[in-house]
């Protein structure tokens, strides 16, 4: 909508790594490119809580996309967006029921990796030392 000067919310991993940085690096380029509308940075924790309703992007870990997709929070990505030269698997992983709700932001994974003797029958990941 022109003349819309109200915020663009956007919802952001808690967790995401050096997030000031990214908020400022996406700010900065959200100006060189002539927009003027405030951005509303949200830290948010996609594990543990829903989103509000007042937000414009989101920014989470994929494991939570089709929740987020089933319970309203995203619409699909409109046809206007071309992916087409994203990695067919990443992309992939951004869809629900055969349709795109999200691209990819970044290809990772936490993982913890240890030597079956070292596991000492540990049932529980924050029993480690």
């Amino acid at each position: 909508m022109c003349g819309d000067d109200s915020p663009i919310t956007i919802y952001y991993y808690y967790d995401f790594t050096d997030t000031d940085l990214f908020c400022a690096l996406l700010e900065k380029r959200f100006r060189e490119t002539g927009h003027t509308r405030h951005l509303r940075f949200i830290e948010w924790n996609c594990y543990k809580e829903e989103p509000g309703r007042d937000g414009d992007l989101f920014i989470y870990d994929a494991v939570v996309i089709s929740a987020l997709a089933e319970k309203g929070y995203l619409h699909q990505l409109p046809d206007v967006i071309n992916t087409d030269g994203m990695l067919p698997w990443t992309i992939d992983r951004s869809k629900v029921k055969k349709k795109t709700y999200g691209i990819p932001l970044m290809i990772c994974a936490n993982a913890l990796i240890c030597r079956r003797k070292d596991d000492l029958n540990i049932c529980n990941i924050m029993d480690l030392h």
